[in-house]
């Protein structure tokens, strides 16, 4: 009978694995991914088996020669850090060594087994304590760092010595260390040191003499290398700005090649010298006659960072816009890096039925930063598009103009494929997007948009939204008519802002209420909080008569926490949840602006250690998303996120740097996708997801499921019914009939964790899930098979 049942079991569970097969594809509940711009390339290496590593700013990829397969490296897997600064194969020890921003350090060996050296991240340096540059001698590593120098050792895994080579013994910046087989050297930001590597007081500052034979002995030097027992440096004049390249030989510096440039590095690579320019990378044999080079014009949107030349002929590059370059000995060029967004920058982050958009932004102050060309980027089906200079014709218009800064996207409520981004500065304006790219770029020539009063060239749109009757709404400030609507008819009307003064601020941030009242944020510079506005329209056509109001810190005038306000958003009871300088508030009745009514906001009291204080209080509350069972999460500045309950009143979770992947507490924006309720936290160091246990839920059930579906023997966490009924009762029963649990849902997904109202495991075998909203007007029902 036992056997039987197995085999029914089995069959049932290879007939669901059909079914469920489609359904997964997002991350487990509770759950993390990373979302890591690997093409932006800055070092590459080659270890002993053929594989190609290549480091971006946040992550680390590896490319095989032998089958193309590409792998990714991660914080969230093997890294323990975030920001890399460089890598480095030793061929000898066979370790992939990596240093971080925060001089972490992690070594990978050949056995896949990563280990951390923490020890200069938390060494307590005056000054700074980057990492440079590393050298491989003698199963050492020999860190090149902005005091001094820092030797590893391989082997025992652990630090093993420390150099302070200035005067007296005192830090200086190491730009690079190199061995000619007797002295070792220093190129530092106050010229060339050398020590006999084997004099037993290597340690001490004694043992190290500076270069005095150099025409420049106190110049900068930023890079060396060693080759054949000739040391090479690379010189910066300060006064033109121009690198150059020397080697010594005979104890005599001279010239290499007859070339300065800017941003020049030097560094030796399978009996070759690369030499890197601003404009180019070459590899040089020993006589400095150039064998190969790779210059900027022989691709495009090329930045080149790092790279050498292999064995076979290839020229591998890091490349910080194209990830890994490599040209063939034919001189043909191929890219390659995983899938992700094209930058960590993100300033406006907004999702809609299973859609991601991010605008990158962005401001400092009311100011564009006309450098930033990071672009539009869409997220759906688990795969990155990025529109920016180099690949969308509309974007481009704006790179070709100056203003790149695109602050705020809004998704169109029938196509989550459509979304409309605002751009703020000179041409601006707002960009419409399909899936495949821009596709208008409106304007003061073809909208009812209207420029700055101080610069007629400059459009500043600060906020997008849909009404419920998807017309499209924007506010752009520096004019009296700073609000504008998009009909769905796609006619345009502007309206004039009542109040003079308002009329000359930064506005952001548009949400539209359940009364069709537009909320805004009001900013006169990049810490001059101005308060929130409050607008609502005679009619659509008609510009005049409209009820306008700014809310302040006063009682009585919105009570504020704080004037400058950061977040609003609309949660599912039409309350206005605000996020400010000091904390957060609510106004639970936004229809009494203009009736008369009270309408201050009211800030939520919560209990901390037996005390009561204000939600958020100490906090700059940046960002603010509302989550399918009308929880809050909210985003700061300096503290990471919180999810809150319904009401405010209850922490359910807090996520920061150190207790969890999130790679920065500073959070810039939220959005959350409603279908699986994955929530995508944008932040100054790129973007992070993670799976929350609530959906949006509906007036019915609709696609509803059970994930995962089996559930096998082996799987201990949550399972989800999906798809549901908002906040709708579920039961699960076994075939008999028999509940074993109850619950209800987080708006449209319930979790159950496998367990029997005793805490039991449940038993194998099929189980019925009931489900019922809340006036019990709907009801499904569902199956799921369950191993234990």
């Amino acid at each position: 009978m036992k056997n039987l049942l197995r085999s029914v079991v089995l069959f049932f569970l290879f007939l669901f694995e059909l079914s469920a097969f489609a359904q997964n594809t997002t991350v487990s509940i509770g759950s993390w991914r990373e979302h890591t711009p690997f093409i932006k390339g800055i070092n590459v290496v080659e270890d002993n088996k053929g594989v190609i590593y290549c480091a971006s700013q946040f992550g680390i990829f590896s490319y095989s020669k032998s089958d193309g397969e590409l792998n990714t490296l991660s914080r969230l897997k093997e890294l323990s850090d975030l920001e890399i600064t460089t890598i480095r194969f030793d061929p000898v020890t066979e370790v992939l060594f990596i240093a971080y921003e925060n001089s972490n350090i992690d070594m990978i060996f050949s056995d896949k087994n990563v280990v951390n050296i923490p020890d200069i991240k938390q060494k307590n340096i005056v000054g700074g304590k980057h990492i440079n540059s590393i050298l491989f001698l003698n199963n050492n590593a020999y860190l090149g760092c902005e005091f001094g120098i820092v030797v590893v050792d391989i082997k025992r895994k652990e630090i093993k010595d420390t150099y302070y080579i200035g005067p007296n013994g005192t830090t200086i910046n190491v730009n690079s260390v190199a061995y000619d087989g007797i002295n070792l050297l220093a190129a530092t930001d106050a010229g060339i040191f050398k020590a006999n590597f084997n004099d037993p007081n290597i340690f001490n500052y004694n043992a190290w003499n500076k270069d005095t034979s150099l025409s420049e002995p106190n110049a900068n030097y930023t890079s060396a290398t060693s080759l054949n027992g000739k040391f090479y440096v690379v010189k910066t004049n300060l006064t033109a700005g121009l690198d150059s390249l020397l080697y010594n030989e005979n104890n005599t510096w001279q010239p290499f090649i007859n070339e300065s440039s800017e941003n020049a590095h030097i560094d030796s690579y399978n009996n070759n010298l690369i030499y890197r320019t601003k404009n180019k990378i070459s590899a040089y044999d020993l006589s400095g006659n150039e064998l190969r080079n790779v210059d900027i014009y022989r691709y495009t949107n090329p930045d080149i960072r790092n790279g050498f030349l292999d064995a076979a002929g290839n020229f591998w590059i890091a490349d910080f816009n194209n990830g890994l370059v490599w040209q063939k000995p034919d001189g043909t060029i191929q890219m390659t890096s995983p899938n992700g967004p094209r930058s960590e920058a993100v300033w406006a982050i907004a999702g809609s039925k299973g859609r991601l958009w991010v605008a990158s932004g962005a401001l400092t102050g009311d100011s564009p930063l006309y450098n930033v060309k990071n672009g539009v980027s869409q997220f759906a089906e688990n795969t990155w598009n990025t529109f920016d200079c180099s690949n969308d014709s509309i974007y481009g218009i704006l790179c070709s103009s100056g203003t790149k800064s695109v602050i705020n996207v809004a998704i169109d409520p029938s196509d989550p494929d459509h979304a409309f981004v605002g751009a703020w500065g000179p041409h601006g304006g707002i960009l419409e997007y399909r899936k495949e790219g821009g596709v208008n770029l409106f304007n003061t020539s073809n909208s009812s948009l209207r420029a700055h009063a101080a610069d007629p060239t400059s459009i500043i749109v600060g906020g997008l939204a849909f009404d419920d009757d998807e017309n499209l709404w924007a506010v752009a400030g520096g004019n009296t008519n700073g609000i504008s609507v998009m009909k769905k008819d796609r006619t345009w009307q502007n309206f004039i802002i009542p109040e003079i003064a308002v009329a000359g601020f930064g506005l952001y941030g548009l949400t539209i209420d359940d009364f069709g009242q537009k909320w805004f944020i009001a900013r006169s510079g990049g810490s001059a909080g101005q308060g929130l506005c409050v607008f609502k329209e005679a009619s659509l056509d008609n510009p005049n008569n409209a009820s306008f109001a700014r809310l302040k810190d006063s009682d009585g005038n919105g009570a504020l926490p704080h004037i400058f306000v950061r977040a609003i958003a609309k949660d599912k009871d039409g309350s206005i949840w605000i996020g400010t300088d000091k904390g957060v508030a609510v106004i639970y009745n936004p229809g009494n602006v203009f009736t008369g009514g009270n309408y201050d906001a009211q800030k939520i009291i919560i209990q901390q250690d037996g005390y009561n204080q204000y939600l958020l209080e100490t906090e700059i509350v940046s960002s603010i998303a509302i989550d399918g069972a009308n929880r809050k999460w909210f985003g700061t500045y300096s503290g990471g996120i919180f999810l809150m309950s319904a009401d405010g009143t209850k922490q359910i979770l807090n996520f920061n740097k150190d207790n969890s992947p999130l790679p920065s507490n500073s959070i810039i924006g939220i959005a959350i996708d409603d279908l699986t309720g994955e929530v995508f936290i944008g932040t100054d160091k790129g973007i992070i997801s993670y799976r929350s246990d609530a959906t949006e839920g509906g007036e019915q059930c609709s696609n509803y499921y059970v994930f995962p579906n089996p559930i096998k023997h082996e799987y201990h966490g949550p399972i989800a019914i999906r798809g549901l009924v908002a906040n709708a009762d579920v039961k699960i029963a076994d075939v008999a009939g028999n509940v074993v649990y109850h619950t209800k849902a987080n708006g449209g997904e319930a979790i159950w964790n496998g367990n029997n109202f005793n805490g039991e495991r449940a038993r194998t075998g099929i189980y019925i899930v009931y489900i019922t909203n809340e006036d019990g007007t709907q009801t499904c029902t569902t199956k799921m098979l369950f191993a234990n």
